[in-house]
């Protein structure tokens, strides 16, 4: 049932509306009061405050309200819970729009020529709401386990799957900042120094008044230097009655010189020959060496005994003299 009632100022008790819920339309200029309990009071629990031209759903009302204000009033006693629309609306959507968000709305049969216009007035408050943001559609509901491409990030272009370790710095690094580290082997840093010949570092050890020799291509080794510790010099005389050279222990070489014991007249007439012998030792293998020529057609033979000792045989009875330098 519809009921419309002209409020004084004092508050009165509409009944018989039929229905379990009631629709209040403030018809009015001024703010009403509506409550399904009777003694209203302004701001009160149980007291709606109906605004001009707006309506409100009271519900559990069971065919009474309780009204308090000034102006006109339209009561619908229904049993659902929407805002019923009929003709007596009067075309002022108003009141279908301040309650479009809390209340289900029903077009009933008295009211269907206002449909068309009622779904002008609903679509364009849906167009007003949405403007500037995404429709619903638009959100993705799954996103891959990557986290997806994104055109920018910062203002910055994204080409390609972003890693989930990714850190975005501002530094920006251009095509050939990129040609360049891609340039750049893997384990780079790893370097390892070349021990090939050429490439080879001072051997540890070595002591005072040692220097680097020869041991091998590209490979150095300490050696003794030539002071009086790394040689021992003797100078002597062989004969056919004293013919040995005494081993020093210890070296390893001997550098022989040889030369006639004779009075020299004239420098071209002083000759004298060398020989080097190597791997000598205390314990060895005896063996002849060779010969040397000590000048004026004297030749003399040059062995080794098995402890290391030089042993020359003269030619003839000619003296010679000789000077030996032992080494390693």
């Amino acid at each position: 049932m519809i009921k419309t009632v002209i409020l004084t100022g004092e508050e009165q008790e509409v009944s018989d509306l039929g229905g379990f819920n009631t629709v209040v339309h403030n018809l009015g200029e001024n703010v009403i009061f509506a409550s399904k309990y009777p003694n209203i009071a302004e701001g009160a629990d149980n007291v709606a405050q109906i605004p001009a031209g707006s309506a409100k759903l009271i519900s559990t009302t069971n065919g009474t309200v309780y009204l308090l204000g000034n102006g006109t009033a339209e009561l619908t006693g229904q049993d659902h819970d929407g805002v019923n629309l009929s003709a007596s609306s009067g075309g002022d959507y108003s009141v279908i729009k301040a309650y479009i968000d809390d209340c289900d709305i029903k077009v009933l049969d008295s009211a269907k020529s206002y449909t068309d216009e009622f779904a002008d007035v609903v679509n364009v408050e849906i167009t007003d709401l949405k403007t500037g943001k995404a429709d619903k559609s638009e959100i993705p509901t799954v996103l891959p386990a990557s986290g997806g491409n994104a055109d920018t990030v910062n203002g910055h272009s994204v080409e390609s799957d972003v890693p989930a370790n990714a850190v975005f710095s501002d530094t920006l690094y251009t095509a050939e900042d990129k040609a360049k580290l891609d340039g750049i082997a893997v384990g780079a840093n790893n370097y390892v120094h070349p021990t090939n010949a050429g490439n080879k570092h001072i051997p540890s050890g070595g002591t005072d008044n040692q220097i680097l020799a020869y041991s091998a291509d590209g490979t150095a080794k300490w050696s003794e230097t030539c002071n009086a510790a790394a040689f021992d010099a003797v100078i002597g005389t062989v004969s056919s009655s004293n013919r040995t050279i005494a081993y020093k222990p210890g070296r390893t070489k001997v550098l022989l010189f040889m030369w006639r014991n004779a009075t020299v007249d004239n420098l071209s007439n002083f000759v004298f020959d060398t020989m080097l012998i190597k791997n000598m030792s205390s314990s060895m293998t005896a063996k002849e060496i060779g010969t040397m020529n000590s000048g004026l057609n004297t030749v003399c033979t040059i062995s080794v005994d098995a402890s290391g000792n030089v042993i020359v045989a003269p030619g003839g009875s000619v003296n010679n003299k000789y000077l030996a330098i032992w080494f390693n």
